[in-house]
């Protein structure tokens, strides 16, 4: 069985406990407005034109068979007839055609993923994020069985928006689930998100229920969006009541790292000019999640302030 994985990232530490690596799927079912991957979202491979290698040969606009590609003033265009010939690639010299998304079979991944046992100790694992890894579920059912066999302790990172069938066919291989719950009322959720937040809601309630996998759920401080303190007391009341036996609810802050990313895919991000959340602002938040769950805290970078 094979599927698309975008990155595999070793030696991560904020993916659940102890050192982890750290497998990127290609997929989303959520337009989150202020996603930091968005290179994540497509199913399918995309290419990066990196303009500041590019040295403008047009070796890649020759070798194309299929005459996808164009340069005007914006510089290169990938029209709909590109079929990922990748030769395009391979004739670059400059190495300024970038592919995102690679065909990795389930052995091969779990080869891979071996390599990094001697890092895991007796806390570390392997984490499955995206996209939303958790809509390539038939795939990853494959690879978690072989990898609880090996003793390797699995997490899901995932957004819960899919019926719960679908996840609960992975639990018996899965030791930690971080769960995100971002925005509580549905409305303003469908707005950052595309999305209403029904099926999420749901499927948490059904989570809270488990004494198995452990939960950590993460609410993505973001600003404009999930940053306000009625935000964060719903979500609080929420959790206190249908899943009080989480092990940790932590707020992450909004990072402003992914304008490079949107200028490569040629999008524009809604969140380029937004700054930093000020530590202040996330002890402040930190403090009123504490109210409803004492286990809560934050991580991430903050704002620099002099």
């Amino acid at each position: 069985m094979e599927d698309y994985i975008l990155d595999i990232q070793r030696m991560s530490t904020e993916d659940g406990p102890g050192i982890r690596t750290t497998v990127f799927f290609k997929g989303c079912n959520l337009q989150f407005k202020w996603c930091h991957n968005p290179e994540s979202i497509a199913f399918q491979r995309q290419k990066y034109w990196v303009k500041d290698k590019c040295i403008a040969c047009f070796s890649c606009q020759e070798v194309c068979p299929q005459q996808a590609i164009t340069f005007n003033e914006d510089g290169m265009q990938i029209s709909s007839n590109c079929n990922f010939c990748l030769h395009c690639v391979e004739a670059c010299p400059a190495n300024a055609i970038e592919v995102k998304g690679e065909i990795i079979s389930v052995d091969k991944l779990f080869s891979e993923l071996l390599k990094d046992l001697s890092y895991y100790h007796k806390d570390g694992g392997v984490t499955f994020s995206g996209g939303e890894a958790v809509l390539h579920h038939e795939y990853l059912y494959e690879l978690m069985k072989k990898l609880k066999a090996a003793g390797i302790h699995t997490a899901i990172d995932t957004a819960g928006a899919y019926p719960y069938e679908v996840l609960e066919k992975l639990l018996p291989y899965t030791d930690l689930l971080l769960y995100d719950l971002k925005i509580f009322t549905n409305a303003k959720h469908k707005y950052f998100t595309g999305v209403d937040n029904d099926l999420i809601k749901a499927n948490a309630i059904k989570l809270g229920k488990l004494e198995y996998p452990k939960i950590w759920i993460r609410t993505p401080i973001i600003p404009g969006a999930t940053d306000d303190e009625e935000n964060i007391r719903q979500l609080g009341e929420f959790i206190r009541e249908y899943m009080p036996n989480i092990e940790k609810w932590e707020l992450v802050s909004f990072n402003n790292l992914s304008r490079e990313k949107y200028r490569l895919l040629g999008k524009v991000w809604d969140y380029q000019h937004a700054e930093l959340i000020a530590k202040a602002k996330m002890m402040e938040l930190t403090k009123i999640a504490q109210e409803y769950m004492p286990q809560a805290v934050w991580s991430g970078a903050t704002k620099l302030e002099v």
